[in-house]
């Protein structure tokens, strides 16, 4: 097991968004989270990368917990994210562009 959101609960000025839901990924799998707008997809990206802190339950990487760290922590651990619009910075070349991207590494 590489990740698991174990048991999480969050929500959002009473609407409850998750309740003890429990997600695991293993080493060499792919999976996709999909839904409707407003099913909690990005609510989970941000639970696991540190940009919300779930209200019980835990979130486990390489078998320790992440939850609560900041995200440049989680970052350095080995998890990160993209979005799906990029803002490139106009005034650089498109190689500084690239490595902007690959700070943390």
């Amino acid at each position: 097991m590489i990740a698991l959101a174990d048991k999480i609960t969050k929500s959002f000025g009473g609407r409850v968004l998750y309740t003890q839901a429990t997600l695991q990924l293993n080493a060499g799998e792919r999976w996709a989270l999909v839904g409707p707008n407003g099913a909690g997809k990005t609510t989970v990206f941000n639970l696991i990368t540190g940009n919300y802190v779930p209200d019980a339950g835990d979130i486990l990487f390489d078998g320790k917990s992440i939850k609560g760290k900041k995200p440049h922590a989680i970052v350095e651990a080995g998890i990160a994210r993209t979005f799906q619009s990029i803002r490139l910075f106009r005034n650089l070349p498109v190689i500084e562009n690239v490595l902007a991207g690959r700070h943390c590494r």
